[in-house]
C-alpha cells in the first residue's frame, strides 16, 4: 500500500505557484495498492518485484476557464510495474528484543496507461488521446525492516518515482509549454512474508 504525492511536472504544474499567474496547483494524494514479491540473494542484497493494476496519478488545478475560476484535476491511472534492486545496510536498531535494519532500493517502472480523464467543475472527459500509452522510469527509496511475528516483517518507507518520457501527446502551438513528465513522492506500507 503506498500513499502518493503525485505531480505533473509540466509549465501549466509550475506556473500554478506564481502568485500573479490566476492560477493555483493543488497538492494531489492518491493511494496504491500492489502485490510485491521480495527475494534476498544474500545477507545485504535483494531484489524486488511489485505489480499494480490500477495505480494513479495526475494533478489539481484552480484555474479561469471559461469566464469562471473552476477546480480542474486530470486523473491518469496505470497497469504498474517494477523491478528494484536493495542494499541492507549493517547498522539495526534493538527495539524490545527485534532487530530493526533498514535498506536502500533503486530500480526502474513501467506503466501502460488504462485511462486518463479530465473534470472541470464536476464534468468529466475521456482525454486518453491526449497521453502517451505508456510510462517509464527511475524508483529510488529507503525502508525499515521491522520484523512482527515469525517470518511476517513489515517494511515502511519513501520513495521517489520520477518519470522520464513526455507523456503529453495532444496538439499544442508551443509544444515546449505542454512537455509532462510523471513524477511522485511515495509513502509505502508493504507487509513481506520470508520464506
Amino acid at each position: 500500500t503506498a500513499m502518493k504525492n503525485t505531480w505533473l511536472f509540466n509549465h501549466e504544474t509550475f506556473q500554478g505557484f506564481s502568485p500573479g499567474s490566476g492560477s493555483r496547483t493543488n497538492v494531489q494524494i492518491y493511494p496504491d495498492v500492489a502485490v510485491s514479491l521480495r527475494y534476498l540473494l544474500s545477507e545485504r542484497w535483494k531484489i524486488e518485484s511489485s505489480l499494480s493494476f490500477s495505480s494513479s496519478a495526475g494533478q489539481s488545478y484552480e484555474q479561469f476557464i471559461h469566464g469562471r475560476y473552476s477546480q480542474r484535476e486530470i486523473a491518469l491511472n496505470y497497469f504498474h510495474a517494477e523491478v528494484l534492486a536493495g542494499f541492507q545496510h549493517r547498522k539495526r536498531w534493538v527495539v524490545r528484543s527485534n532487530a530493526i535494519s533498514h535498506s536502500t532500493s533503486m530500480g526502474v517502472y513501467y506503466g501502460v496507461l488504462n485511462a486518463a480523464n479530465e473534470s472541470i467543475a464536476g464534468e468529466k472527459s475521456d482525454i486518453s488521446s491526449l497521453y502517451r500509452n505508456d510510462d517509464y522510469g527511475i524508483v529510488t527509496g529507503h525502508n525499515l525492516n521491522i520484523p512482527v511475528i515469525g517470518n511476517l516483517m513489515f517494511s515502511p518507507g519513501m520513495y521517489i518515482t520520477w518519470g522520464l518520457p513526455n507523456i503529453y501527446q495532444g496538439e499544442y502551438t508551443l509544444p515546449s509549454l505542454k512537455r509532462t513528465h510523471n513524477r511522485s513522492i511515495e509513502l509505502r506500507l508493504s507487509l513481506y512474508y520470508n520464506f
